[in-house]
């Protein structure tokens, strides 16, 4: 695959973006800290309780 040389993620690229975000991320954490991380957050305060999942849940059943 022919890539533009100026591309963002180009081979220059990519080694700006190592040298940029994951040099601390691989400084603090080691190998580990440059594998593939999920991006959902880590907490949802608007999350739908289990109690009212639960209730629709049971609604759904009758058809409700």
């Amino acid at each position: 695959m022919k890539l533009h040389a100026n591309g963002r993620l180009s081979v220059k690229g990519r080694e700006l973006l190592i040298d940029r975000k994951w040099r601390a991320r691989h400084h603090a954490e080691g190998p580990a800290g440059l594998l593939d991380r999920s991006s959902a957050p880590r907490s949802v305060p608007t999350r739908t309780s289990e109690d009212r999942i639960q209730a629709i849940a049971a609604l759904r059943r009758l058809r409700f």
